[in-house]
């Protein structure tokens, strides 16, 4: 079935010779429940679709062997929703062809360089991929401070070393934005999940800070699975540029009243952690959630933190190597909005 579509052939007329993308993304490559990520020779293939991993596991395996000859395929667990749905089992990465790979590295255009450990939890295989324009927009935010401002906290420290201010970012559970922030110079605090998988989560982020040498530049701190804005304590309106990245909270339209309702109240907790004037970017990967009904959760958290915004990017497509299926527009993964706070 890989052999014969037209896959390999449109990532190579989109990206030439580089060996990092998204290899294939179910129903937009027209093999619906099948993921699969290129890691330059290591290959992270998962299935979000019971049938599709009981009839067609073997065959893909075989098929990606074939075509990139790979030295190792790791079988992934990373959308997790979509398996339980189903009762499929979910289980920690394995190793399904080859030996095992060690890191992946894959160095963007900039420098900055992604790093995990591909047997390991605590990051999600592709959204680094997808996560391309938020990076380009967080760049273009850092060259300059948001409209000539900058945070109380970033004019305190410049004023105090002779240097211009360090812009201040707060990371809300994203996996590689907040470090890349670092990376370019921010102030990072990093937010995490309360929960089992906090540890792994943190040790991924802490490996990536450490191989683009910025650790220093990044501290963390845990969020309850519920916003209360109590728990922003002294951070409240003191950051330049807010990251709102939270895993999928409308995963299946059975939940989506529940996740509008999340959608709402961790927007109006970001709001509240901006500066004046700060920029905020909103990552939502909940296929469920049209532009309509997250533009409203947008529009009743903002208001419900007492500041307005002004929309100054909106996207709604994760690349050119995660396409969507023409008749199937709630396969949408991945929604960008940026935004410019003001007081009401």
């Amino acid at each position: 079935m890989l052999r014969r579509c037209p896959t390999p052939q449109h990532r190579r007329r989109c990206f030439g010779d580089a060996t990092s993308y998204r290899l294939v993304n179910a129903e937009g490559d027209l093999l619906p429940g099948v993921l699969c990520d290129r890691y330059g020779d290591t290959l992270c293939l998962q299935f979000t679709a019971l049938a599709a991993e009981e009839l067609l596991r073997e065959e893909l395996l075989a098929a990606l062997e074939d075509l990139l000859s790979p030295k190792a395929i790791i079988l992934r667990y990373d959308v997790r929703e979509d398996r339980q749905l189903e009762q499929a089992h979910v289980r920690p990465p394995e190793l399904a062809r080859g030996a095992s790979p060690g890191l992946l590295e894959v160095e963007t255009a900039s420098g900055f360089v992604f790093t995990a450990d591909p047997l390991e939890e605590g990051w999600t295989s592709g959204a680094f991929f997808a996560e391309r324009s938020l990076r380009k927009l967080l760049a273009e935010a850092l060259r300059s401070s948001p409209e000539g401002q900058s945070s109380a906290v970033g004019e305190r420290k410049g004023k105090a070393k002779g240097q211009p201010p360090v812009p201040q970012v707060l990371s809300l559970f994203g996996e590689s934005s907040g470090i890349f922030a670092a990376w370019k110079g921010a102030k990072v605090t990093c937010a995490l999940h309360k929960g089992e998988g906090e540890k792994v989560a943190r040790a991924a982020r802490e490996l990536l800070a450490r191989r683009n040498g910025c650790e220093e530049h990044v501290t963390y701190f845990s969020l309850g699975t519920e916003p209360r804005l109590d728990e922003l304590g002294t951070c409240r309106g003191t950051f330049d540029v807010v990251l709102l990245e939270p895993p999928a909270l409308a995963p299946s339209y059975g939940k989506l009243e529940e996740g509008e309702r999340l959608y709402t109240a961790w927007i109006a907790l970001a709001a509240a952690a901006c500066v004046p004037k700060g920029l905020l970017l909103v990552a939502c990967r909940s296929r469920t959630m049209s532009v309509v009904r997250l533009m409203r959760c947008i529009n009743m958290g903002v208001w419900s933190a007492g500041l307005r915004a002004r929309v100054v990017h909106r996207s709604a497509h994760a690349g050119l190597d995660s396409p969507i299926h023409f008749a199937l527009q709630d396969t949408n993964q991945f929604q960008l909005v940026a935004l410019r706070l003001a007081a009401l």
